[in-house]
């Protein structure tokens, strides 16, 4: 619905982030309890983000947004990490996170399925390979709706 107001935010913002070693990964403008959210989700490429990170983008890219004035209504700007499921976007995102267990759902049913939840496997051409039940299935990231991580927590000591 907003979507045109999210691609001119992310193409003023992008460039910032760059400039701070961030990058975007997701965006939302949604309302919520009756008050609007801007919310961004950032990483950093080596390492991830901390509060800090976070802090100092909020800071910088409310500013620039203001300034624009593209917003005609209050809102709440939120900045963060995209966690432990963090959505995959781009090329970019898709290589970094090879061997890892995602979830992904296509805009329309490839083969009679349009859910998968396996072992990201590569990025080639344009397509993401998948592993699921030691089958390989190769999606065409043009079909593609959403993918996430699989987020794994992890506990130590004794089992």
């Amino acid at each position: 619905m907003y979507e045109s107001l999210l691609q001119r935010i992310e193409e003023i913002i992008t460039p910032i982030l760059g400039q701070l070693g961030l990058h975007l990964v997701e965006r939302e403008f949604l309302q919520e309890y009756g008050r609007w959210i801007l919310r961004l989700y950032i990483d950093k490429p080596e390492g991830g983000v901390t509060i800090d990170h976070c802090q100092e983008a909020s800071r910088v890219l409310g500013s620039a947004i203001d300034v624009e004035g593209m917003i005609d209504r209050t809102y709440t700007l939120e900045v963060s990490s995209p966690g432990i499921d963090r959505p995959l976007r781009t090329e970019e995102d898709f290589c970094r996170f090879v061997g890892s267990n995602i979830r992904l759902k296509t805009k329309y049913p490839l083969e009679g399925r349009s859910h998968y939840k396996g072992i990201l496997k590569r990025f080639e051409n344009g397509n993401i390979y998948m592993e699921i039940d030691e089958k390989e299935y190769c999606i065409p990231h043009q079909s593609l709706h959403r993918a996430r991580l699989i987020g794994e927590v992890t506990f130590g000591g004794k089992h």
